[in-house]
């Protein structure tokens, strides 16, 4: 990285691709762009560049305590939650289910993979209360009866046939009767003291004025 921006170090042990020609050696890594690294033997390494900001995402709950069949993830319509990004995700990329008392996440053998707590899931696991699934953007939150998922920072669209928001009411105040009303502030009222009107004395100053005398002069 030079001045906050990434180059690709040139090395004889491995090829760069690219769908942008810009992808290349000593060029500078644009976000969103893939690029495909390739070494000698055969093996390559896809990487994704996009440009992320450490911000406060917002989250919606839905319920998922009366689900009964599987949540499927995808880019397809069909799925409960329709999800695509820079073609990374499959047609029926993951899916939820419920297995007596524990939620199980599965990959169903995506291309890219799907992640749960940033390590990429291979079959079925257990979820436990707190886990973070990523597919590619798409950020979902396990909370046991509910899941939390950034809808509005990544664009997915969630089957309501399927996963029902939550609503979270504003809290009532309580009501009073007329002969209880009483001013409510959201700060603190102000106390200005009343302006004085009456006269003030002043005492004269004193009356004749002593010499001070400095040490070296007369």
């Amino acid at each position: 990285m030079i001045d906050h921006e990434w180059f690709f170090y040139p090395s004889m042990e491995y090829e760069l691709k690219g769908k942008n020609k810009a992808v290349c050696f000593g060029a500078s890594v644009k976000t969103v762009e893939i690029a495909r690294l390739i070494a000698g033997d055969g093996d390559s390494l896809v990487i994704l560049v996009e440009e992320t900001q450490n911000y406060f995402s917002v989250y919606q709950k839905y319920d998922i305590r009366n689900m009964k069949a599987s949540l499927t993830i995808g880019n397809d319509s069909r799925n409960s939650i329709i999800y695509s990004n820079l073609n990374l995700v499959s047609v029926k990329h993951a899916r939820f289910k419920i297995n007596g008392p524990e939620t199980i996440f599965e990959d169903l053998n995506s291309v890219n993979g799907s992640f749960v707590n940033y390590r990429r899931v291979v079959g079925a696991i257990p979820l436990t209360f707190g886990d973070c699934i990523d597919v590619y953007g798409l950020r979902i939150v396990y909370l046991g009866d509910y899941l939390a998922i950034n809808v509005s920072e990544s664009g997915a669209k969630v089957n309501v046939k399927y996963l029902r928001p939550v609503k979270i009411d504003p809290p009532q105040l309580p009501s009073l009767s007329k002969d209880k009303k009483k001013e409510m502030f959201h700060r603190a009222p102000r106390r200005i003291a009343s302006i004085i009107t009456d006269d003030i004395d002043i005492e004269e100053p004193p009356r004749g004025h002593r010499k001070c005398s400095v040490p070296g002069r007369d």
